[in-house]
């Protein structure tokens, strides 16, 4: 199949039919309009064929319009968070050797000191009004590298994922396949298109024709509002923005969706419960990586309290445990969650790909097991494990214990350097208007964890600081050591 040629005949079946609302402003866009706009991005992107091309846009119209310019030109993409510090983003540009930036003009005081790069400045409601003469055709599926993505959470020096025009077909096909989603249902996508979940999302809808709304900035009355006013079928979006909505929503809200999917970090079995009391449709959450899509789904009506996963790999995928340099399947056994798959990006950009595998299998930096019937369970991450003394320290084992604690809502344990011991336990509390003391948390501590596990420093939030797609920087608690 091919994004943009099934974009194109949509076009011409029905140039007059919405395909993107944008939440923001609730202004609306025709295939016809997304179609000029591709033609006006294309007219200033010529000079530039097989060159990088870097996004610095917001999720709008522009950005959309991009992805086909560049489908159609066959250009290499570098989607950039236009959030970060120049800084930040100047480095990124430099590593990935990207010599031309669109930008989107609002944007313009902040980017107009940049040396040495091509900038396009585009307007924020770019509709072109070239020539009708000016067409398109349809273009022949080929596979190149089309996007260079950063890794998650990263800011200035992130890995730059390579994937291939193939990587991104084959994962909008297995998301198609996995949620059985239909054509005529309407997508709401609330985390960046920089983000390779919003990149996907907004791929998919490109293949299939499915209507988009999409929120420019995330928050809960934009995400409420969204799911109870716009036919919303399908929402699939990371588990922080989720949490969001459970906990800080009322319990119940009207909504149209069918299908509901988590993604990128694990929900407690206490979360899960939430979004079963709040939404009557089907409930799934995937594990995954930006490096391999995703790797396992799980439909969440089906778990329990004694035996909460990440379900099964999905088809094209193998999953193995590194443990003592072996790479195993046997049940229980705690190790680096290690996989292959149909759907792993093509490489890092300039670097060297042997230290990232193991025996034919992409090492995730996860920590996890495959339990007695074959579902995969992560636990940490690899580097969030720390020692205190000689003892290994799991986050997730004194996290789980700690969010029982009543009108706690959630917990984050890090570690604290100490001069004896290597580390100690720090822990970041959320409680509920502040009702908590750390007396009473630190009696259910002494009672409930090992002396390893106790926390040294207990921090209370209202809200953890988050990074730009809603998980914890974890960077703002080293000032704690």
């Amino acid at each position: 199949m091919n994004i943009f040629n099934n974009f194109l005949s949509n076009y011409k079946e029905n140039p007059n039919k919405v395909f993107l609302q944008l939440k923001d402003s609730n202004k609306k866009f025709t295939y016809l309009d997304i179609y000029k706009n591709t033609l006006e991005i294309i007219h200033r992107l010529k000079e530039h064929k097989k060159k990088k091309i870097g996004l610095i846009l917001e999720n709008d119209q522009n950005f959309v319009s991009a992805i086909l310019a560049s489908l159609y030109l066959k250009i290499c993409i570098v989607p950039l968070n236009s959030k970060i510090s120049t800084q930040d983003q100047k480095k990124q540009i430099r590593n990935f050797d990207v010599n031309t930036v669109i930008i989107d003009s609002r944007l313009r005081n902040k980017f107009k000191n940049f040396k040495k790069i091509k900038k396009i400045f585009i307007e924020k409601n770019n509709i072109s009004h070239l020539n009708k003469r000016n067409k398109l055709k349809p273009i022949e599926d080929t596979d190149f590298d089309f996007l260079i993505s950063s890794t998650s959470g990263s800011t200035g020096d992130p890995k730059g994922i390579v994937l291939t025009y193939k990587n991104k077909v084959d994962r909008v096909n297995i998301l198609k396949k996995l949620y059985k989603i239909k054509n005529q249902d309407k997508l709401l996508i609330s985390t960046p298109l920089y983000h390779t979940l919003g990149f996907r999302l907004i791929l998919f809808s490109l293949m299939f024709g499915n209507p988009v709304l999409l929120l420019n900035n995330f928050n809960l009355n934009a995400l409420q509002e969204s799911l109870r006013d716009y036919n919303i079928a399908f929402y699939m979006t990371v588990s922080s923005q989720l949490k969001t909505l459970i906990y800080y929503s009322k319990k119940n809200f009207p909504n149209n969706l069918e299908t509901l999917v988590s993604s990128s970090d694990s929900l407690s079995f206490k979360e899960v419960q939430k979004l079963r009391a709040s939404f009557d449709c089907k409930l799934h959450e995937c594990y995954g990586l930006s490096e391999g899509s995703i790797l396992t789904d799980v439909n969440l009506k089906n778990l329990n309290y004694k035996n909460k996963h990440n379900g099964k790999p999905i088809t094209g995928v193998s999953i193995k445990i590194l443990v003592n340099k072996k790479l195993i399947d046997t049940k229980n056994i705690k190790g680096e969650i290690c996989f292959k798959s149909k759907y792993i990006f093509k490489k890092y950009y300039k670097k060297d790909m042997t230290m990232f595998f193991y025996k034919g299998y992409f090492k995730t930096n996860d920590f996890g097991f495959i339990d007695k019937n074959k579902n995969i369970k992560y636990l940490n991450r690899v580097n969030e494990i720390f020692k205190v003394g000689d003892i290994n320290v799991y986050p997730d084992d004194i996290k789980k214990k700690i969010n029982k604690i009543k009108n706690i809502l959630d917990s984050y344990i890090f570690p604290i350097k100490h001069r004896t011991l290597g580390n100690v336990v720090g822990l970041a509390i959320k409680c509920k208007n502040n009702i908590i003391s750390k007396n009473s948390i630190l009696n259910f501590c002494q009672k409930n964890l090992s002396p390893f596990q106790y926390p040294n420093k207990i921090i209370f939030f209202d809200e953890f600081p988050k990074n730009h797609i809603g998980k914890i920087d974890k960077k703002q608690f080293l000032k704690y050591e």
